[in-house]
């Protein structure tokens, strides 16, 4: 029977599915045969191996979270594991990534300048 931990593990990989349990052991620095065995029952990691590997599976997910609508490819695992190193929480990442879509749709003068949004309303 799987450890709590385990259960939990799974349970985050089911909720973020653009996140394979491949990409998850190479971002943990796991082997993915010892995840996928011990995602199946076949091998126990130990309590801190299996605490670190929840850590970064919960990280990594809030990460993919808050790149939406944008996305990493499934099997980008390096990507993944440059923003989980990064500094940035992923309150930051969404933030930014919510700045990089107000300045797409915000509104240009003739040139393509960014116009104030008050002045464009005619304020």
């Amino acid at each position: 029977m799987l450890t709590t931990t385990m259960l939990r593990v799974v349970r985050v990989l089911d909720d973020a599915p653009e996140m394979s349990a491949t990409t998850l052991a190479l971002v943990a620095g796991v082997p993915p045969t010892t995840l996928s065995d011990a995602l199946r029952d076949k091998r126990y990691l130990g309590s801190e191996k299996e605490a670190r590997v929840y850590t970064v599976a919960k990280r990594c997910a809030d990460i993919l979270d808050a790149l939406r609508p944008l996305s990493i490819p499934k099997g980008d695992w390096q990507t993944l594991k440059t923003l989980y190193e990064s500094a940035s929480s992923p309150h930051e990442i969404s933030e930014a990534i919510t700045a990089l879509f107000e300045k797409i749709d915000a509104p240009t003068d003739a040139t393509g300048a960014v116009v104030n949004d008050a002045l464009a309303k005619g304020i």
